[in-house]
């Protein structure tokens, strides 16, 4: 039957795989086959963005966390978007957070232009994950006035979420959003602004309002194990 998404997102046998990284190259400058990849300064978050906080080791993308002065910020992280863009379907990532406070630790989907962009400009956050155990599922848009919207939706699990990997998926259609938890819905919305073509990102940055920033940061990765987009056949 070939790769399916994990647990039950409904009509899962209509689904096929579309796109995927598993991370299982030796190189470990294998992502830029798919992704492209910040080199610079972060104005919103505390740390600055650069490939050499990427690397592909062990099976995994690891986004690396340093305290480093780089770009006018005193730490840096890492984060990838796809080279391909992608309009609906099921979008699935496996990842372990990092073991730190002060940390998001996100899979996203966001337009080019992104939320701060024109009129229609979205971002969808299937995950900007917290340690240790706070899954956080988010959407921005600028809607027909020209106005920033968002809306936000906190879950606390009685997990780790640093301690194994565990699965964040999407399903984006032209009706409707649903996110989900190791193969376990857990929020529903409508989708009355997501209907462009966006690429698939992975970040770790440091921020105040995800706990203490400390030097327990340092050294520290978000690791992921694999992406898949589904498409309905």
């Amino acid at each position: 039957m070939g790769v399916m998404p994990y647990g039950d997102v409904g009509q899962t046998e209509r689904w096929s795989l579309r796109w995927a990284d598993e991370f299982d190259g030796k190189d470990p400058d294998g992502w830029r086959h798919l992704w492209h990849s910040q080199a610079g300064p972060s104005g919103h978050i505390l740390s600055s963005r650069y490939p050499e906080n990427l690397r592909v080791q062990d099976g995994c993308l690891k986004l690396l966390n340093r305290r480093e002065a780089r770009g006018g910020q005193m730490w840096t992280s890492g984060n990838v978007w796809s080279k391909e863009q992608f309009l609906y379907g099921y979008f699935e990532a496996r990842y372990r957070y990092a073991p730190a406070h002060g940390l998001n630790q996100s899979f996203w989907i966001m337009s080019l232009e992104t939320y701060t962009g024109p009129k229609g400009s979205f971002e969808i956050d299937v995950n900007e994950g917290r340690y240790p155990n706070v899954v956080t599922t988010n959407y921005h848009i600028i809607d027909e006035n020209g106005v920033h919207r968002w809306d936000n939706q906190f879950l606390r699990l009685d997990l780790d979420l640093s301690a194994d990997f565990h699965v964040y998926g999407l399903y984006w259609d032209a009706h409707e959003l649903r996110f989900y938890f190791d193969g376990q819905m857990i929020r529903r919305t409508i989708n009355y602004f997501a209907h462009t073509w966006a690429p698939v990102r992975l970040s770790s940055a440091v921020v105040p309002w995800a706990g203490p920033i400390t030097d327990a940061i340092d050294g520290t990765s978000m690791d992921v194990d694999y992406v898949r987009v589904f498409a309905i056949e």
